[in-house]
């Protein structure tokens, strides 16, 4: 682990929140199309940019990222283990927003808010489906794998 996650891992008194996907393949379409289209957040209220193209993933390089993302996740769960914290997963921050944003005041000994609402949009609300070119050869190389049961179709 790099020196700076060390020292945060020594700091027992360090509260973890840790925003999460349960759909890892959407992870990783994501992350493809905001280093595609260098816009890592959208607000409300903000023109999007064009719409991208549908993007080839390599059923290859999409299990090692996958493998390397989980790898990453158990490393950081084993450093922290130790610590008061929570998972926020992304799917359930978009379908309950106050509830979720609630979790985190009640880790950190805040009173609830209910005018707390999210500024950002979600970028990427079309089906797996419309945004990879080659859906079917990526649902295929991943059919055995645990990642089979993120294709949302």
């Amino acid at each position: 682990a790099c020196r700076f996650v060390e020292q945060l891992a020594a700091d027992r008194d360090l509260l973890v929140i840790q925003l999460r996907r349960h759909n890892q393949l959407r992870r990783l379409v994501s992350w493809l199309r905001a280093r595609l289209s260098n816009q890592w957040s959208l607000y409300q209220n903000v023109r999007k940019k064009p719409g991208l193209p549908k993007l080839k993933i390599a059923p290859r390089t999409a299990i090692q990222w996958l493998r390397q993302q989980q790898e990453l996740r158990a490393l950081r769960d084993q450093e922290f283990s130790r610590h008061r914290q929570i998972d926020v997963f992304y799917e359930e921050l978009c379908a309950t927003p106050e509830e979720q944003i609630d979790r985190v005041l009640d880790l950190l000994d805040l009173p609830s808010h209910p005018a707390v609402t999210p500024t950002t949009t979600k970028q990427g609300e079309q089906k797996l489906r419309d945004m990879i070119a080659n859906y079917e050869e990526l649902r295929a190389g991943l059919a055995n794998t645990p990642w089979a049961d993120d294709f949302d179709d």
